[in-house]
C-alpha cells in the first residue's frame, strides 16, 4: 500500500492463472475482499462461496473462482498505526471460525505486516545509501573539476602579478599583462558563477527578473561580444535568419547567458574556416532562436546526454566545465520554454530555444 492506494501486488500462488487476480489487485477494484480488508482496516472472513457471491457480486469470475475455493480470508496489514499492505487466502474447506482460529490470523497479519515494513525500509535504506554514494561521488568529480579549471586562471593570476611587480616593465608589457590578469580573473567569475547557478537550480531557486526584452537587440549584442573570438578562430559568425522585431516578458541577462552559452559553445567545436548561424523567427505564438554550427555533429548515442552537469568534464574534452548546455536548459524552462538539438554527423549542429511570446 501506497496511502490509500494499491501500489504493488507482491504475489499469488494457487491459481492456475494469477494474472488476472494481480491484474484486478492492481487497480484497486473496490468489489474484492482484500480491498475492503485494507478499506476497513479489519479482517473479512467468508465462510462459503454462496456467502462471498452474496458480499460481492459482481467481482470477476477469475478472481471468485479459485480452484473450487469453499472459504475465503482477507487482512489487512498494520505496522505502526498505517495499513501497509493486505494478505488474502482462499480454502478448499472452511470449517467453524473458533476464537484460536481469530487470534491466528492476527498473530500472522502483525508479524507480515512487520516483515513487510522491514523489507520496505531496507529498500528505502539501500536506495538512500545508494543515493548518498552518487552524491559523494559527483562532490569528488566536482571538487576534481573546480580544482583543475581554477587552477589554470588562479596560476595567471599569481604570474600576471608578480610580473606587474617588476620595476622596469614597459607601458605595452604592462598593458598586456593587466588584460591577462583580467581575463583570468573574469574567468574564474564565470566558473564560481556557472557552478552557483546550478547549485541554485538544484534548490529550485533561480529567480528571473522579469521584463520587457527586445530579442533583435539580444541576438544583436550576442554577435559584436562573440566577434573578436570568431575571427580570431577563423570562424565566420552570421546573424541568419535576421532576427524579428518581437519584445518578449524575459529575464534579458538570462536570456543573454543561455544565447552566450549556445554561441560559445558553437565556437568551441566549430573549426577554422567553419560557421555559426544566429538566427530568431516567430512560430505560432512562439519565439525560436537557434544556433547552428558546421562542427563535426554529435553522435546520437551522446545526445541524451548533453544537458547532464559536468559530463563533458569527465570526458576527455577539458576545455569546460561541462555547465553550459545544462544551465542553459535551466534558463529555457525557468522562462516556460524548452531547449533541444539536432546534429548529423560530418554535418553539424543546431541547438533550439523556444519560449512562449505571452507569458
Amino acid at each position: 500500500m501506497d496511502g490509500g492506494r494499491i501500489a504493488q501486488v507482491i504475489g499469488s500462488a494457487g491459481w492456475s492463472d494469477d494474472s488476472e487476480v494481480t491484474l484486478a489487485y492492481s487497480r484497486g477494484d473496490e468489489n474484492l475482499p482484500l480491498v475492503e480488508a485494507v478499506r476497513e482496516r479489519r479482517p473479512v472472513w467468508l465462510r462459503s462461496n454462496a456467502e462471498y457471491d452474496a458480499c460481492f457480486a459482481n467481482v470477476v469470475t477469475e478472481t471468485a473462482d479459485a480452484i473450487g475455493a469453499g472459504g475465503h480470508l482477507a487482512l489487512p496489514l498494520i505496522h505502526a498505526g498505517e495499513v501497509v499492505g493486505g494478505l488474502a487466502f482462499d480454502f478448499a474447506f472452511c470449517p467453524a471460525i473458533h476464537a484460536t482460529d481469530e487470534l491466528f490470523t492476527s498473530l500472522l497479519a502483525q508479524a507480515t505486516a512487520d516483515a513487510l515494513q522491514r523489507a520496505r525500509s531496507y529498500d528505502a535504506e539501500r536506495e538512500a545509501r545508494r543515493s548518498a554514494e552518487l552524491l559523494s561521488r559527483a562532490r569528488e568529480d566536482v571538487l576534481g573539476v573546480v580544482a583543475h579549471d581554477l587552477r589554470n586562471p588562479l596560476n595567471l593570476v599569481s604570474m600576471t602579478t608578480q610580473l606587474l611587480l617588476e620595476p622596469d616593465l614597459t607601458p605595452e608589457r604592462r598593458k598586456s599583462t593587466v588584460a591577462i590578469n583580467a581575463r583570468a580573473v573574469a574567468r574564474m567569475n564565470r566558473l564560481i558563477g556557472d557552478l552557483l547557478d546550478v547549485v541554485r537550480m538544484e534548490a529550485g531557486h533561480l529567480s528571473l527578473d522579469v521584463g520587457p526584452t527586445d530579442i533583435t537587440r539580444v541576438l544583436v549584442e550576442t554577435m559584436e561580444a562573440f566577434q573578436p573570438r570568431a575571427a580570431e578562430q577563423g570562424i565566420s559568425l552570421v546573424l541568419s535568419p535576421e532576427p524579428p522585431n518581437a519584445i518578449v516578458q524575459a529575464d534579458e541577462e538570462r536570456v543573454l547567458q543561455l544565447i552566450d552559452n549556445l554561441v560559445g559553445n558553437a565556437l568551441k567545436f566549430t573549426p577554422n574556416g567553419g560557421r555559426v548561424s544566429i538566427g530568431g523567427f516567430i512560430d505560432t505564438n512562439e519565439l525560436r532562436v537557434s544556433v547552428a554550427d558546421t562542427g563535426p555533429g554529435i553522435p546520437e548515442d551522446q545526445r541524451a546526454r548533453l544537458f547532464d552537469r559536468f559530463w563533458q568534464a569527465r570526458g576527455a574534452d577539458r576545455r569546460g566545465l561541462g555547465l553550459g548546455l545544462p544551465i542553459a536548459k535551466g534558463i529555457a524552462e525557468a522562462h516556460g520554454g524548452r531547449l533541444w538539438v539536432e546534429s548529423t554527423l560530418g554535418s553539424g549542429s543546431t541547438f533550439h530555444f523556444a519560449m512562449p511570446l505571452a507569458r
